[in-house]
This record gives structure tokens, C-alpha cells and sequence, in this order.
């Protein structure tokens, strides 16, 4: 059968031990696999950042950012200041304090590159997104 990859949002409630399927609004990133996904300071927002879309001989590789506000069911583009991630799927993303670490993964265009680089964005005020020096 033909690979399809969703970009809708489903949520589980551990009490209930149900699903549900949001209402949402705005523009969603297009559907993708092996990106993050990334609880925000706030406690309601949710960073996606990169990812891979490979559906047979076509592919294609993110470092585009997008928050999904889960009270109001929105989803925006995140535009950062400074130097973004170069597109990359499979990496780790964490959040301390008010700063998202971004680290490694694999880079899809050429010769599937193993990362081992280290970026922060932060989130609070007007994000801006730095690559730390190592």
C-alpha cells in the first residue's frame, strides 16, 4: 500500500483513557515523520520543529518550526532570530527553563549526514535561535 503521512492532532487523556481529535485552525505543517515535538514554557503550546517526508522516490526534509496552542487549537509558523537548525529528522529536542535544545539527527539531502550539532532557541520574549559553539 501507498505511505500517507497525517499532520492532524489527536489528544489522549490519561484520566478518561480516551482519544479525542481537536478542532484546530490556522495552517499545520505538512505531514511529516521524525520530527519533534516540544512542550513550550507557557504549558499549553507545542513546539514541531524539522522532520522528513519520504513517500517513494520523492523526499523531502524540514527545519521549518510551527507552535500548536492546545487551548485555542491554533497552529502558527515560528519565525526565529538567527541561524536555524539545517533541515533535519531523527534529532532529540528538549525543553530547560525558557530555552529549547535541538541536537543532532540526520541531515536527508545527499549523503544522509549524522549530526552532532547542538542548537537553542529561546522561548520566551522574542525567541532567538543560536548555534552554541563546540
Amino acid at each position: 500500500g501507498e505511505m500517507i503521512l497525517f499532520n492532524d492532532v489527536y489528544c489522549f487523556d490519561p484520566d478518561a483513557k480516551s482519544w479525542t481529535k481537536p478542532r484546530t485552525s490556522g495552517t499545520p505543517p505538512k505531514g511529516r515523520d521524525f520530527c519533534s515535538a516540544t512542550l513550550l514554557p507557557d504549558g499549553k503550546s507545542i513546539l514541531v520543529f524539522g522532520g522528513s517526508r519520504e513517500l517513494g522516490e520523492e523526499a523531502e526534509y524540514f527545519n521549518d518550526a510551527h507552535v500548536y496552542d492546545t487551548v485555542t487549537g491554533a497552529w502558527s509558523p515560528l519565525a526565529a532570530k538567527g541561524s536555524a537548525p539545517s533541515v533535519r529528522y531523527s534529532h532529540a529536542a528538549t525543553l530547560v527553563g525558557n530555552k529549547v535544545f535541538i541536537f543532532g539527527g540526520t541531515e536527508g539531502a545527499g549523503d544522509f549526514l549524522d549530526l552532532d550539532d547542538l542548537y537553542v532557541l529561546t522561548v520566551d520574549g522574542a525567541p532567538a535561535g543560536a548555534k552554541l559553539p563546540g
